[in-house]
Formats: C-alpha cells, sequence, structure tokens
C-alpha cells in the first residue's frame, strides 16, 4: 500500500502526458465477458485486445525502458565529454517517474532545489522515453499524442502527482497536439534554452549545459510553429547505443501512410489532414542531407 505523503510540498515539475488515440470503438467491442462469439465477433474483440490492452502495456514498456535507464549509477550519454559525463554521473538528480493516467500514462520529474539536483538528466531521459514511445507506437499501429509542461503540482504519494502542472499537460494533448505528436510548451522550451546558456562555471555546470543541449536535439520546430518531441531524432538511438531503427521507422512510416490513404479516401478532411502533417515532418526528418543542427 502507497504511504500518504505526510507533507505536502508544492514546487514545480515538468510533466510528459501521453495517449493513446482511436481507442473509443476497440473499447466498445470489448465491453462483454463470457459468450459465445462468431467468428466476425471474434476477429473484432481480437483486435479490440490487441488495440486497448496490449497497446496500453506496450506505452508504458517503451516509456519505463528510459526510466530504467534513468535510474542506473553510472550511464553514457552521447555527446557529452568524460570529464562532463563523470561530473553528471556523481550529482543527483531527482528520479524520474510515471503513474497511469486512463489509457494513457504520465510520466514526469521534480524541479526542486536547483542548486543540489541536476535537473537536465531527468529531462532528458522524459523527453527521450516519450520519443521512443512515439516511434514504437506508431510501428505497432497504435498512434499516440501527448503534451510536455512545465508546472507547479503536489505529490500526495508516490508515483501521485496533482496540480496545475497536469492541466497544463493534458491541455496540450487534448487541445494543441491535434494529431499523433507531442507538443512541448513554450515555459518547458525556455527552461532547456535558459540551461544551455547558464554562465557559471564549474564542471557540474558543463555537464548541465551539454545535457540541456542534447534535450534541446531531441526537439523540433513543426509546421504550426510549435516545437515538438523529434522521435526521429538520432539522439534517441544514440542513447540506446544502436543505430536507427530502419524495420520500426518503415513500419511506422508505412502506418502514417495507411492513415492518410484512408481519410483521405473518404473525404475526411480533419483526420487527412492531422496524418498529412505527420508525413510532412517524417518526410522532412527522412531527408538524407536534413540538417541536424
Amino acid at each position: 500500500m502507497k504511504t500518504q505523503n505526510a507533507d505536502l510540498i508544492h514546487n514545480y515539475w515538468v510533466v510528459g502526458m501521453l495517449d493513446i488515440l482511436g481507442q473509443k470503438k476497440e473499447m466498445e467491442d470489448l465491453d462483454f465477458v463470457n459468450r459465445e462469439m462468431s467468428q466476425i465477433e471474434l476477429v473484432k474483440f481480437n483486435k479490440g485486445v490487441a488495440a486497448v490492452y496490449h497497446a496500453t502495456q506496450l506505452l508504458h514498456e517503451s516509456v519505463n525502458t528510459w526510466i530504467d535507464m534513468s535510474r542506473k549509477a553510472s550511464i553514457s550519454v552521447a555527446g557529452i565529454a568524460a570529464e562532463n559525463r563523470t561530473a553528471s554521473e556523481t550529482t543527483q538528480a531527482h528520479k524520474l517517474k510515471w503513474q497511469r493516467f486512463s489509457d494513457g500514462l504520465v510520466v514526469y520529474t521534480s524541479l526542486a532545489d536547483p542548486s543540489e539536483h541536476d535537473p537536465f538528466r531527468p529531462l532528458y531521459f522524459l523527453i527521450g522515453g516519450c520519443a521512443y514511445a512515439m516511434l514504437t507506437m506508431l510501428a505497432n499501429g497504435t498512434p499516440i499524442r501527448g503534451g510536455i509542461a512545465l508546472g507547479a503540482g503536489c505529490e500526495f504519494q508516490d508515483s501521485e502527482l496533482y496540480g496545475p502542472v497536469l492541466a497544463r499537460a493534458h491541455n496540450l494533448e487534448s487541445e494543441i497536439a491535434g494529431y499523433p505528436r507531442i507538443v512541448i510548451e513554450q515555459r518547458a522550451y525556455d527552461y532547456l534554452q535558459a540551461g544551455i546558456h547558464d554562465s557559471m562555471d564549474g564542471k557540474r555546470t558543463d555537464a548541465d549545459r551539454a545535457l540541456a543541449g542534447l534535450c534541446l536535439k531531441m526537439l523540433h520546430p513543426d509546421v504550426d510553429g510549435n516545437m515538438i518531441v523529434d522521435f526521429l531524432s538520432p539522439v534517441i538511438f544514440e542513447q540506446l547505443g544502436v543505430p536507427p531503427d530502419r524495420t520500426k521507422i518503415e513500419k511506422a512510416m508505412a502506418f502514417v501512410n495507411s492513415q492518410y490513404d484512408e481519410h483521405r479516401g473518404n473525404r475526411c478532411s480533419k483526420l487527412a489532414f492531422r496524418y498529412a502533417n505527420l508525413l510532412t515532418y517524417m518526410d522532412l526528418r527522412l531527408q538524407p542531407n536534413h540538417d541536424e543542427a
């Protein structure tokens, strides 16, 4: 049983909220138990199980891969010099946590006591986890969308965050994202920008700046000017220590193309334009000469 926090501390957090799209219909096909099914009903039922239960498990596992990496005593962060990497590894950082939220999840970390904790190490894994989840879920044919926000909140008990920051992240996911993408709000983006311009001296600050820079390399301006999580960024695969997963990328691209063709064929302008925007991003990002700067 979780223990209620005796002292409720209201401070700043960064929250990533992810939600699986299109589950309403599949839910309807699962809304019964213990009855005989026709072959057609069985096919619909199995599809619903894959889209609802298996997809939710896959989302959790994808994000948890990065949460586990964030908790390792020693990590190898690509792009950080050895002396700065040592400073990063020996500096305390608040844990990266997650909690269930309907058919999605919330992943978050505290920004309290910035003078005593390295805030950019968990943020690096938070953004990376969201990116990895986006590519994995698209390749699985179960798209997600989300938002990353910075705001105030309070942790009632371990892995149970509540407060204005959740409302900010939910608004990004439900009102701003619009289609399969993860939008980062301006306040959180400005926090990362401030991290790379910190003028203080010292190895720890150098490590902070390097990690903040890597966080920014996992973001990309979208067609409407919003900054989004760049789930095709090479930085994602560098941290995993593997080359870009071409099979997963090809599956994701095939799924997005199929959704665009389907909605365009049905003259569903709303969804066709949404997947057209996603294709624009993916086509641009996969160009051989795409500028990584």
